[in-house]
């Protein structure tokens, strides 16, 4: 009997969790990886032709038009959520705006389109594979396989869609961060490229 009520307990708090993760997300922050892990070279900052270190929202609807729609949370009011729906492929940007203006602090793309909606600065697409990883970026990154089924619909705002796997490219200079899934068939379905947390100035 205490292990049923545990149980239910366990299932009540799991769900609690998630529809507290979909109803107030958070801008993202990447997770450190290891010193043995970390790329070297010039870091990645444009995503789907976006610069994380120079483009700004105006820009943005200039390339793209308005967004299909956008979300706003009430646990966090200077953040919101944009999402252009583009032929291909879907668009999304955490923009967080204080006292030093509004700043995009992750960008994130899924889908097959090509061209630049589907590319990184340096050349890597959607659809291409782990090889081309190699070749754009280098060896050095840390690879996770999946073992949940991440084929369902993703909650948008919270991470790279992926069935087969992730490879997280994070770089010494100034670590920026490169997420990209791919599925079973190890061709990439989709990339998130996401802000330091402390850029420009460095942590304190």
């Amino acid at each position: 009997m205490k292990i049923e009520k545990f149980h239910r307990r366990l299932r009540f708090v799991s769900g609690s969790f998630l529809l507290a993760l979909f109803f107030h997300p958070i801008p993202v922050k990447a997770d450190h990886l290891p010193e043995s892990l970390l790329a070297n070279g010039k870091p990645e900052t444009k995503l789907a032709g976006i610069n994380l270190k120079s483009t700004k929202l105006n820009d943005v609807i200039q390339l793209y038009g308005p967004p299909t729609r956008q979300k706003k949370v009430p646990n966090n009011p200077t953040w919101t959520g944009y999402v252009w729906e583009l032929p291909g492929a879907k668009l999304e940007l955490d923009v967080n705006g204080g006292p030093a203006g509004t700043k995009i602090h992750c960008i994130y793309i899924e889908g097959n389109a090509n061209g630049q909606v589907g590319s990184t600065g340096r050349g890597l697409k959607l659809g291409d594979d782990i090889n081309t990883i190699r070749r754009t970026y280098g060896n050095i990154f840390e690879i996770e396989k999946l073992k949940d089924d991440f084929s369902k619909a993703r909650m948008e705002f919270t991470g790279v869609k992926a069935t087969g796997q992730y490879v997280t490219i994070q770089w010494k200079l100034e670590d920026f961060t490169l997420r990209v899934g791919l599925e079973k068939n190890g061709k990439i379905s989709a990339m998130w490229l996401i802000l330091p947390e402390c850029f420009p100035h460095g942590c304190d």
